[in-house]
C-alpha cells in the first residue's frame, strides 16, 4: 500500500509536456485558435499564451505549413479605414507573438477584415502553397493582406 501511494505521488509530481491540440482533423486547415480582444484594444491578454503556444506547436509540427491570422474589429469601434487599421495590429500583434517563439515572419499570412465581427483574431493553419492560401484569403474579401513583411500581391505577381 505504501510503494502505490509513493508511485502515485511522484506521477501527480511529474509535469506533463504541453502538446498542442490536433483541433482539426482536416490534414490541409484547420482553426487553430481564436484571440479575443478588448474594445479598442491591440493588446494580447496573457490569458491567450497557452492558445498562441499551441499554434506555436503546430507551426513546428507542420514545417511547412502556413499560419493565417484574421484580424477583425467590432463595428461600434471604429468607423471606416480605422477599423481596418485596428483589425490589422491585432493580426500583427498575435504574428509578432508567433515570430518571438521562433516562427519565421515567410509563413504568416495576415488579412485585416476592418470591422467585419467582434473584435479578435482567428488563427488557421494549412498546408496549402503560399499562391493558393492568398487566392484562399483574398475570397473572403479582406481589406488588406500581408505575408511576412511582404505584399502578399507581390507574391500572387498581381
Amino acid at each position: 500500500m505504501k510503494a502505490l501511494v509513493l508511485v502515485a505521488a511522484v506521477l501527480a509530481a511529474t509535469p506533463v509536456a504541453a502538446e498542442p491540440n490536433q483541433l482539426s482533423q482536416h490534414p490541409r486547415v484547420g482553426e487553430l485558435a481564436q484571440i479575443n480582444f478588448n474594445d479598442g484594444s491591440t493588446r494580447l491578454s496573457v490569458d491567450y499564451n497557452r492558445k498562441i503556444g499551441e499554434v506555436a506547436g503546430w507551426a513546428q509540427t507542420n514545417p511547412t505549413g502556413l499560419i493565417v491570422i484574421s484580424g477583425f474589429a467590432s463595428p461600434q469601434e471604429t468607423r471606416g479605414a480605422e477599423d481596418v487599421v485596428l483589425s490589422l495590429k491585432r493580426a500583427e500583434a498575435v504574428r509578432d507573438e508567433l515570430i518571438s517563439q521562433g516562427i519565421d515572419p515567410d509563413r504568416i499570412v495576415i488579412a485585416a477584415f476592418g470591422g467585419r465581427g467582434t473584435p479578435r483574431a482567428d488563427v488557421y493553419g494549412t498546408n496549402e502553397p503560399l499562391t493558393a492560401t492568398v487566392t484562399s484569403v483574398e475570397r473572403r474579401n479582406p481589406a488588406t493582406i500581408v505575408w511576412g513583411t511582404r505584399p502578399a500581391s507581390a507574391v500572387a505577381g498581381r
